[in-house]
């Protein structure tokens, strides 16, 4: 090795190491604040009065609630399905394998440190979608379909909150999802229109503008934010499932407002999984319809370990089915 090839290596091993310090320190942030939050809704709610909530709470709504976990991951699954159509994939993966690829992808994304793994590995998984550009094709569409769930989760939020205000809650939660929504926006036109003004762009970020796939088929795009939609009422349904099962008096409507506004609320980034925001979100927003703090707060926890149970087989389907497809002859 020539003394500059030696210094080059250093000086990747280098960076290499000051990014997972950085990553680690990040991570102990995180998981500090999540603690924090947690101290505070645990110094509010006593223990005793949230392991009696849970004991309220029928098998049968537990049972639902991952049923609908699943049916949410199925109609995600379809979702990135039409992504590749609005994308122009020349070779669309199989709707199952989609879907076990989702169960995968939850799996990282729930139990591996960082949030966005699972999207990594959905993408790489799916690059002999595209002959060109193969792996920034598929990652781009697995980030798109990302901005399109969030996207649906803004609407659904800002649409029944409209539709059906919660008492004492101010118009706050309408202007932060509606400033949300115009950040998505903006996101995924970007991401539409860099192949085309590409060109613009200095040296690195041009070559990956250049790289990223042309939307073919804009119209599809209407089916999966419809699809987002969809895939949110029923996160919706199933935590109002939990919470009825407890507080049999709470409307659907109701839950129709705070469950999306919760979940919005776990996207804050000094959280891991959004553990703490959903959390409190719950207690304050469930708090507007009378719906006591450790039934909320165990509403919002039962719904976290069913996703969680949802995510944990993906890890099953990790150690079993192959990530990437077989090369054809």
């Amino acid at each position: 090795m020539s003394e500059a090839e030696r210094v080059e290596q250093e000086k990747r091993e280098s960076a290499r190491t000051r990014f997972n310090k950085r990553q680690a320190a990040w991570l102990v942030l995180r998981l500090a604040v999540v603690a924090a939050i947690l101290s505070y809704l645990f110094s509010v709610v006593q223990l005793r009065d949230l392991l009696e909530a849970f004991s309220r709470i029928s098998f049968s709504a537990a049972v639902s609630a991952i049923g609908l976990g699943y049916s949410g991951l199925m109609i995600c699954s379809i979702r990135w399905f039409v992504l590749f159509t609005v994308y122009g994939a020349e070779n669309r993966p199989p709707l199952p394998r989609l879907f076990l690829l989702n169960l995968v992808g939850l799996f990282f994304n729930f139990f591996v440190p960082g949030s966005v793994g699972g999207d990594v590995v959905r993408g790489v998984a799916t690059r002999d979608s595209f002959r060109q550009g193969g792996t920034t094709g598929a990652i781009t569409v697995v980030l798109v379909e990302r901005a399109a769930g969030m996207l649906g989760l803004l609407i659904l939020a800002t649409s029944a909150f409209s539709i059906h205000p919660l008492p004492g809650v101010g118009g706050g939660v309408r202007i932060w999802a509606l400033i949300g929504l115009l950040l998505v926006v903006a996101v995924v036109f970007a991401v539409a229109l860099a192949r085309r003004y590409g060109g613009l762009f200095p040296g690195p970020i041009r070559r990956i503008a250049l790289s990223l796939p042309e939307i073919r088929s804009p119209q599809s795009f209407i089916w999966a934010l419809a699809l987002s939609l969809i895939s949110h009422a029923i996160v919706a349904l199933a935590g109002h499932v939990l919470v009825s099962s407890m507080a049999p008096t709470v409307a659907l409507a109701d839950s129709m407002v705070v469950i999306p506004v919760a979940v919005g609320a776990a996207f804050f980034p000094l959280t891991v999984a959004g553990i703490g925001a959903r959390e409190a979100a719950f207690i304050v927003l469930y708090a507007k319809v009378g719906v006591a703090e450790a039934d909320a707060l165990a509403a919002s926890l039962s719904l976290l370990f069913c996703h969680m149970a949802v995510a944990a087989s993906g890890g099953l389907v990790y150690l079993f089915y192959p990530l990437n497809q077989p090369k054809k002859p």
